[in-house]
């Protein structure tokens, strides 16, 4: 089985759909409940720089998300595996 790297442009890609994805939702939801969506680390957290979470908050407020209030964010680390 072959693994294929994924690129910083796709990884970017991929995750700026998932912070544009609870905008959607919440523009077709008529319902008061939070949206949630998980942010997908390759590393671990402690590898992490803490910038990086921060910029991620930051777009969310950009959209008039904030975690806790209006989204619910689940954080998923993949501990350097790829598979």
């Amino acid at each position: 089985m072959r693994i294929r790297r994924i690129r910083r442009r796709e990884f970017m890609a991929v995750l700026g759909g998932l912070v544009s994805w609870p905008a959607v939702v919440r523009a077709q939801s008529s319902n008061d409940r939070a949206a949630r969506v998980a942010y997908l680390g390759a590393a671990s957290p402690s590898a992490l720089d803490p910038r990086q979470i921060e910029q991620f908050k930051r777009g969310l407020g950009e959209n008039g998300l904030v975690e806790g209030r209006n989204i619910t964010v689940d954080y998923l680390w993949a501990e350097g595996s790829l598979v």
